[in-house]
This record gives C-alpha cells, structure tokens and sequence, in this order.
C-alpha cells in the first residue's frame, strides 16, 4: 500500500463524495462545515477537493507553523509540490529598523507571487501572519520581473544598470538573493526566485547560455531556457503605486479552506493593533529629517479587511472554533491514539482489532525493518507483522470507525518530535549554506565542529575589533556562548526539516576516550576505549533512532595539529582513522548510519 492507494480508498467513502458534491456547488458567501476529519486527514480532503474542481483553492490557517505542517501533507498525499503553493510571513517584526532581514521567506514570498500571478491553479497554503502583510500589485510584480531568455540580445551592462536600479547589489561574489556580479562576459544574479543564483554567459550582447549554479562551489545544478530576475518584492517601495492581499490576486470565486475560522479574524487584528503601536513608537522616536513610515493602513490587513474578503468567497470550515456552516459533512474520524512507545499495548491492540486495516507510516526504510520485527513479524522468513508498513510521512495519524481503518504515524508511536517534509533539490556540496543557517529556529540542536552538541539562539549582530559582524549564537551545556562568524564558518545541524529527527540527546556515563596515531606505513589508526558506555545505550534505545551522531575528543601529539595545516593537505588527516574505526563498529553492529 501506498498513500496514493489510501487516498483511493478514502475518496470512495460517502463522506468524500458529499465534500466533492457540495462544494462543487458552493455560491460566493456560503459555506462547508466540514466536521470530523482528525489528523492529516484535512489534507486528503483538500487534494480531492483540488482534483474534482481543478484548482486553486486557499488553505489559511492561524499559524504558519500549522500552515506548513498541511503543506508538508499535502505534497505527500499528492506526491508532488508542482500545485501547492506556500505563503509564508516576512518573519519581520513591525517598524524595526535594525532588525537583520532573513532572505529566505522573502524569496519564497516573491515566488508564489509570480506564480499567482501567472494564473496558479493549485492549492495556495498560508498563515493569517503571512496575509495580513500586503503586497505590491500584480501589474507591479509583472512590471519589475524581468525574463531572459537564450539568444535575447542585451548588453550585460544595461540589465546590470536594471538590476541595481532595483537596489541588487553589486558584489565579487553572489552569496545572497540581492546580489549580482559582473565579470567580462559573464552576469552573475542572485534573484528573489529560485532556490539558486542565476549565470548569463553572453557572447557580444547575445544571451549565449544560462545556468543555475551553486554559489559554494561555483559548480553548475541545471541548464535553463530562460530565467526570471525578481527584485525584493517586500521592499516598501513596491508597495507605493498600491497594495493588495495575497488572495486579491486570484478570483473571488476561489474556494478558502479556513482552520479555526473564528479565530483568523481575530489575529488579524491583533497583528493590526500590534503593528499600529509599533507605528506609534517608531514615529515618536524618528529624527525630524527622517521620512516617516507607511502608515499600518497601507502595510498591514485590518480584522475588518479579512472578514469581507471571507465573506465574499465559498468557504470550506475545518477546526472546532469554526462555527456553523450553511450545509454540513460530517466523517467522525478519531486522532490516533497515544501509545507513549508502549509496544506490548499496541502489539495487544492489532492482534484484538481484527476486522481493522491497521497502516503505520514509517520516517524511513530502516524504521519499516525494526517495526515489522517489533510487531511480530518476521524478515527471513516474511511473516508479515498484523499492520501495513509503508515508508510515508504524514503530520499526524487518524482512524476512521466507519471504514474499519486505522493509520499511525510512527513518530507518534514513539512521542518523537515531527517536522514539516520537503521534496528537495540534491544539494551539489555539503554542509549548510549561510541561507539554510538562517532558517534554523532558535531551540534546534546543532553539532559545532569543534564543541559538539549545543543549542541555535539565533542570529546576532555583535561588534569585534570595531568592526560590526552577523554571527550565529550558540548555547552548549551550562549555558556557554559562542559566537560563530555567519560569513565564514558553517553549522553542521541535525535538523528534521532536513530529513533527521532528533528524539533525544543522551550523555554517556563514562567518556569515550579516543586516540589517534600514525602506522609505520604512514596509515592513520588509533584506539578507542569506553564504548562499552556507547553499547549500553544503544541497546537500551533499541528501535527508537535511525542513524547516530556521535561527539567526543580526540586526543593526538600536539605536533599533528600544525603539521596537518601546514601539509595544505598533503597529509593524511590524523583524525579520520580513529573516527572510521568507531563508526564502522557502530554501523556494523547496529546496522544504523553513523557519523562523528
């Protein structure tokens, strides 16, 4: 089984039938109470509702991080992100000028812009924060989106006098949305679409070639036809010939599918208010030759300005806190209930629930291979355990009495914490690029390679040698800080976002001690003592991980160090044998990925 056979069979249930029915008939300003639908299950509802009426349809919730979790569901029911669309919020606090800009939301900002603009027919998903901050126009996003295209002729120093014009920056290097170089024949843009800079090779004044390529190694990702260069749409100044909502840019016929409904009118207005003092202060503390601000009017939706654009549309109620609909569907779905990692009661359940199909998603095909042995079943033989066992994600499991289905995460199994999943580009290098250490969230675990395991406090702006520098903030164990120079280094994060779940830290009880040395033959070795410690623990979290992070010391001569770096890479580094020994133990014997 798959999703996409789970979702046939739920589409061929009454109730979704009757969702389709009714809200293919659904008038501007009436709506679906839509009652029942536990879990992830609002996400095989919407991706029906999306098939049968062919688009676009707007999910808008209260929080965006709710937000992204049904837009994580969504493109996994779907199997694809090609018609959904996420709208996320700038993440800027209203009216501070020294707050430091986060790229990332902006340029997923200016890209489901363009695409509404273009005529998106999909699922647009977004958060009251991320629509109550107003956009430009659409005549205005088609004005300042410039398209190029392979054999266009235009002299790469006019497009750069554009560029700049519209506050792109020039630098040696692009490193960041905002930014161009220009280098001979070659124009170098890093627009505010995409998720890669853009390279123009010219010959003459002809659009010769164009590529995405990475900034980190300079190494091209993919050959384009043509290319769209998109300013910084949430810069004020793009605002100025008027401002419209998100969802001014698609027909008021457009179906809403609103979460909590009662409650989006409401934090609409809060943000207003909140932004409105902000307004107040920042006027009373600005400089009489400053220009003033724009007023929150011509920045910000008003409660009043959300409630008639809902009442304009068809909309579809999913939450308790969302009133009475003019008609109503009804499933009776329950959320999946809480096991706490008790395997003997769910092992107890699936053997006495027999007239239930039983289908636990697993994170990963290691996870699938420990539960179908933890459920009773067996792999040599292939005695199948008494569930279904798919390799799928979903935010949240459900179960439905009337169809005697039942489907379980195994996050929720286990209480581990989920993230949001994305289908992603293959990244051409390694590590984390200055842009994904700014969409870390203040409370991940990240592993500095030099002081293991600590906690991402954000970004800050300190001061060293008088010269002002974005850093990283970390806190390790006691409440140590360290700042780490955003430009120049990087932070090895296990993230969920980025595929791992990170149920736990556990400090061992008695140190590894790892030493390293060199061979007669020049080969690096060393030796590791205490794994014992390592063994007790992985034994006692037998089914509860995917792979293993693993930090300690390692001790060597002092005079390696500076041996190593002086060698400019002509030695064998010191480390990587004593590091090899122990994770290849680990992973032989526990057959899980492992690193140091």
């Amino acid at each position: 089984m798959t999703l996409s056979d789970l979702r046939t069979t739920l589409a061929a249930l009454p109730f979704f039938a009757q969702v389709r029915e009714e809200t293919k008939g659904l008038a501007p300003s009436q709506s679906l109470r839509i009652k029942g639908t536990a879990g992830s299950l609002p996400a095989f509802v919407l991706a029906d509702v999306l098939e049968q009426t062919g688009g676009p349809i707007v999910a808008l919730l209260a929080e965006s991080e709710s937000a992204d979790y049904l837009r994580s569901d969504l493109e996994q029911v779907l199997g694809s992100d090609d018609r959904i669309l996420f709208l996320p919020p700038t993440g800027h606090d209203p009216y501070d000028p020294e707050q430091l800009s986060d790229t990332l939301p902006l340029v997923q900002r200016a890209d489901a812009l363009g695409r509404l603009r273009d005529g998106f027919d999909g699922l647009l998903v977004t958060s009251v924060e991320a629509i109550s901050e107003l956009v430009p126009l659409p005549e205005t996003v088609s004005d300042e989106t410039l398209t190029v295209r392979i054999g266009e002729e235009v002299a790469p120093e006019d497009l750069m006098d554009r560029l700049t014009g519209q506050s792109f920056e020039l630098v040696e290097f692009v490193s960041e949305p905002g930014e161009l170089a220009l280098r001979g024949g070659i124009l170098d843009v890093y627009p505010f679409a995409g998720g890669y800079p853009i390279r123009l090779e010219f010959f003459g004044d002809e659009v010769d070639q164009i590529r995405e390529f990475d900034p980190q190694t300079q190494r091209s990702v993919s050959r384009l036809e043509t290319a769209r260069l998109v300013p910084n749409l949430g810069a004020e100044r793009y605002t100025e010939g008027g401002h419209v909502t998100a969802l001014d840019y698609l027909p008021t016929s457009t179906p809403l599918a609103l979460f909590d409904s009662q409650r989006l009118v409401e934090s609409a207005q809060e943000r207003f208010e909140t932004a409105s003092a902000a307004y107040v202060q920042r006027v009373a503390e600005a400089d009489a030759e400053d220009d003033p601000p724009h007023a929150p009017e011509e920045r910000y939706l008003t409660g009043d300005t959300l409630s008639a654009l809902i009442d304009a549309r068809p909309t579809l109620l999913f939450g308790t806190f969302s009133g009475e609909g003019d008609l109503t569907a009804e499933l009776k779905a329950t959320p999946q209930p809480s096991y706490n990692g008790d395997l003997k009661r769910l092992r107890a359940d699936l053997g006495s629930r027999t007239s239930t199909q039983f289908v636990v998603l697993c994170d990963s095909g290691s996870q699938k291979n420990r539960l179908w042995e933890l459920l009773g079943g067996d792999l040599e033989t292939g005695k199948p355990p008494p569930a279904d066992l798919i390799v799928e994600s979903l935010h949240e499991g459900f179960e439905i009495p009337e169809a005697s289905l039942a489907v379980y995460t195994d996050h929720q199994l286990f209480d581990r914490y989920h993230r949001p999943t994305a289908r992603k580009r293959k990244k051409a290098r390694g590590g984390l690029s200055l842009r994904e250490v700014k969409s870390l969230r203040p409370g991940d675990f990240v592993v500095h390679v030099d002081y293991g395991i600590g906690k991402f406090a954000g970004l800050q702006t300190i001061t060293v040698r008088e010269q002002t520098q974005e850093a990283v903030r970390l806190i390790f164990q006691g409440n140590d800080e360290l700042f780490v120079n955003a430009a120049i280094n990087s932070v090895n994060a296990a993230r969920a976002s980025y595929g791992l779940i990170c149920p736990r830290i556990v400090q061992l009880d008695s140190r590894l001690v790892m030493g390293s040395y060199y061979t007669s033959s020049g080969r690096a070795a060393g030796s590791v003592t205490g794994v014992e410690s390592l063994f007790e623990v992985l034994d006692g979290y037998t089914g509860e991980y995917d792979a293993l992070a693993i930090t300690s010391q390692i001790s060597v001569p002092a005079n390696y160090h500076q041996d190593y770096f002086d060698s400019c890479g002509n030695m064998v580094n010191p480390w990587g044998g004593v590091e090899a020994i122990l994770t290849h133990a680990v992973s032989t014997l526990y057959n899980v990925p492992s690193a140091h």
